[in-house]
């Protein structure tokens, strides 16, 4: 944890630096609700897409997780990281906007005085760990980063078999299982 004043208020913030020092493909952390653990993974999830291309997946327990209006509010806490980063990567554009459609993640650039949107790609795509026959062959090749939220539940409501449910979503990510990061997250309540 990294302290900072914010408000005059001390503050504590969880850092992902000695997660990361780890190398493990499977990162687990756990803390309350607000230090940022949601905050970091997405910063990178969009440093990795804009200076590699690389794409990122989010995985929820239940498909209601996803639903559209849900998962159109993913970015909103991004805008301003993502318009600053973005503007390197793509100069000929003002502003930029994430929609979600089908299961993923476009990035769309507009240019200053206009409302039209041009397609940068996707940036990543959403999974349910209760759907994982909806997700079999499909290709992944561009995800080498995972976030799923929420892993461990509040209410203790898991999934029968969860655990073979996630392995056959990652093994549809990454065949083999390598070449990834999964950040796994948790609040303690």
């Amino acid at each position: 944890y990294i302290k900072k004043i914010i408000n005059g208020e001390e503050q504590e913030f969880w850092l992902k630096d000695n997660l990361d020092a780890t190398g493990a493909n499977y990162r687990m952390a756990f803390s309350q609700r607000g230090p940022g653990k949601s905050n970091q993974t997405k910063c990178e999830a969009i440093d990795r897409w804009l200076e590699t291309g690389k794409q990122f997946g989010l995985i929820r327990r239940l498909d209601n997780q996803l639903t559209i209006d849900k998962v159109s509010e993913y970015w909103t806490d991004m805008t301003e990281y993502f318009t600053e980063h973005a503007k390197a990567v793509f100069p000929n554009f003002e502003s930029f906007v994430i929609i979600p459609r089908t299961g993923k993640w476009t990035v769309y650039g507009m240019e200053e005085g206009t409302s039209k949107k041009e397609p940068l790609g996707v940036i990543g795509y959403y999974f349910a760990v209760n759907c994982p026959v909806r997700y079999k062959n499909v290709s992944y090749p561009d995800i080498d980063f995972v976030i799923y939220e929420e892993f461990m539940s509040e209410s203790h409501s898991y999934l029968p078999n969860e655990f073979d449910k996630l392995m056959s979503i990652i093994s549809t990510i990454k065949r083999r299982r390598t070449d990834f990061v999964i950040y796994m997250l948790g609040n303690t309540v």
